[in-house]
């Protein structure tokens, strides 16, 4: 019988609570899509003890353990009002840029959706640092992957997110195209049949990924609500902006998204990062030590899950990919991997699951 195949994140633990602080600036999201499902909004966010003052909405910060309360409140609260929807799936669905414009005009007037996945680099410090998203391309076809740091269950945090992730997306596709299949990690909840309903396309569980599929050839087709001059505004603004933002995200995470987006880093050791950062060295490692992170766990984390999605691709050769990773050979890349998954390479691509 194969060895069961490592998780590209670590497992759902049953009561999650990230240690830092997540922005609640989608208050406004969270009252649209509780009017929507006939929630007393109000009754909830008291119950729950959530933070509701529009004049400091940028810097409110609720903990994870309280937005995970406050979704099984409103999941809860729906099915007493005899709501027909899914509330988070609602909750997604409801989302818009209102605290932070720019990002919904970067967005919107971009020339490619190729551009416009920039956003994604901005998204953890803006709205939650916990759920994380990059684009990947393999052959034919571009996928979306969704990381979710948080592993709660049930898994309504990631409903939401995909759910708003699907909206922006055919916001940009428009009859181009439209989204091939979703793919949640995992097993089909009680209410799988709402997926596809909600969504109009199919639906995959106990994959490896979280993961958007789409045509790659849309990544680059010219859009016809392209304004570059605009776009090119948004982007400053929001940059200038994200550099006075502190919003919760974690220097952990923020080393992360450096390292994925540049993975040559990994090649160079911690001094590398720290540059990349604006950081000494030392203020890098200190700032890790009191959030109880060192830089050898968060790179290890992303050698890891570049290492899966290299070896779930066809073709990868592992003296090629140790050497990409920052190992001195193949056989160090292995033996780590083996530390981190318990199995080695070759055995993971052997029995990784056939879902394409």
């Amino acid at each position: 019988m194969p060895k069961r195949l490592p998780a590209p994140n670590p497992p759902a633990p049953k009561s999650p609570t990230p240690k830092s602080g997540v922005p609640f600036v989608t208050l406004t999201s969270w009252v649209r899509a509780a009017v929507h499902c006939g929630i007393d909004i109000e009754a909830v966010f008291r119950e729950v003890r959530i933070p509701t003052d529009l004049m400091h909405l940028e810097t409110a910060m609720v903990d994870g353990a309280r937005l995970v309360a406050l979704m099984d409140a409103c999941v809860a609260a729906a099915a007493r009002a005899g709501s027909a929807e899914h509330f988070p799936f609602v909750l997604g669905d409801s989302f818009v840029f209102d605290y932070l414009p720019d990002l919904g005009t970067f967005i919107e007037t971009a020339p490619t959706l190729r551009a416009a996945a920039r956003v994604f680099d901005w998204l953890p410090r803006f709205v939650n640092p916990a759920v994380q998203a990059q684009v990947v391309e393999d052959g034919a076809v571009a996928r979306i992957l969704l990381v979710d740091r948080m592993g709660v269950a049930p898994p309504y945090i990631m409903e939401s997110w995909v759910a708003s992730v699907v909206k922006f997306g055919r916001l940009l596709m428009r009859s181009d195209g439209d989204f091939k299949r979703l793919c949640f990690r995992y097993p089909p909840p009680a209410w799988a049949s709402v997926y596809e309903r909600f969504f109009h396309v199919p639906v995959v569980f106990g994959h490896p990924h979280f993961a958007l599929d789409f045509d790659a050839v849309l990544l680059d087709a010219p859009r016809r609500g392209a304004f570059p001059a605009l776009h090119e505004q948004a982007r400053l603004r929001i940059e200038q902006r994200a550099a006075e933002f502190t919003g919760g995200l974690d220097l952990a995470s923020l080393v992360e998204r450096v390292l994925v987006r540049q993975p040559q880093l990994l090649q160079h050791g911690m001094g590398a990062v720290a540059a990349a950062l604006k950081l000494h060295p030392r203020t890098l490692q200190r700032r890790l030590a009191a959030r109880g992170q060192c830089y050898a766990d968060v790179a290890s984390r992303v050698r890891y899950r570049l290492a899966m999605q290299a070896l779930d691709g066809a073709g990868a050769d592992l003296d090629a990919l140790g050497r990409q990773l920052g190992f001195s050979g193949r056989r160090s890349f292995t033996r780590a991997f083996v530390r981190w998954s318990g199995m080695t390479p070759a055995a993971y691509r052997e029995h990784r699951p056939a879902h394409e």
